[in-house]
């Protein structure tokens, strides 16, 4: 293909797009609930992957609380954590401004998954091999995928049958590839996503697309996404 992504035309739009369903939610809301998100877009993976987002937020201010004093492998300990996440889970309330950016996000992964799987899948494994990738996590990952879902979910069934709890990035995608060729996988058609967020912002899809052998452009600054307050529902963990 003569045509790739063009990472600022994917930035602009779901920055407009999240900001006009921000907007109109907020301007009767206080803050979003988790039944609320699942029910936010009209275009269901968007609220799941900001789910997804904010389950990944959880994690991470979850392990800044460990401490080298304590034994967080003993099973009570375990049970306990998960008793308490699950609590949490049951009680998301987010403020406007804490959301934006994980609608933001969530739009952005969307379209990105709607256009090019190819890369989506690449990035999710970290075909780069920078570093290793755990089986539990990808399968917990790929629960919020339900776009062109399938060969991830059979690249989870095929380390799960060799019994594998990590694999790196390298290896993981050249497992990927297999099954892409074994199922002869076709892409999702993109029209009727397109057309779906169109109702909620016009996308023209060739401005979505940059030529590759133009300079290339520099990506939007990764933006450091504000601490959302988990104060209603995310899959539990078991």
């Amino acid at each position: 293909m003569d045509e790739k992504i063009s990472l600022q035309a994917v930035e602009e739009y779901s920055v407009a797009f999240s900001s006009k369903i921000a907007d109109e939610y907020f301007a009767q809301h206080q803050k979003i609930s988790g039944a609320e998100i699942l029910k936010l877009c009209q275009t269901k993976q968007i609220n799941l992957f900001v789910l997804r987002e904010l389950l990944k937020a959880w994690k991470q201010e979850a392990a800044k609380y460990k401490s080298p004093y304590f034994n967080y492998e003993a099973q009570d300990v375990k049970d306990s954590l998960t008793q308490f996440q699950n609590s949490l889970s049951n009680n998301i309330s987010i403020a406007k401004d804490h959301f934006l950016p994980l609608l933001k996000k969530g739009v952005s992964l969307t379209v990105y998954l709607v256009l090019d799987p190819y890369d989506f899948y690449s990035d999710t494994l970290d075909k780069n091999g920078n570093g290793i990738l755990k089986t539990a996590e990808l399968k917990n990952e790929i629960k919020y995928i339900k776009i062109n879902h399938r060969p991830l979910e059979k690249l989870v069934q095929k380390l799960e049958e060799k019994r594998l709890e990590s694999i790196s990035g390298n290896e993981a995608f050249a497992l990927l590839d297999q099954i892409l060729e074994e199922v002869n996988f076709t892409p999702e058609d993109v029209d009727p996503y397109i057309q779906q967020l169109s109702t909620v912002l016009p996308l023209e899809m060739e401005k979505l697309y940059e030529n590759k052998n133009e300079q290339k452009s520099t990506p939007p600054k990764k933006q450091n996404t504000p601490r959302p307050i988990i104060n209603e529902q995310i899959p539990k963990e078991s």
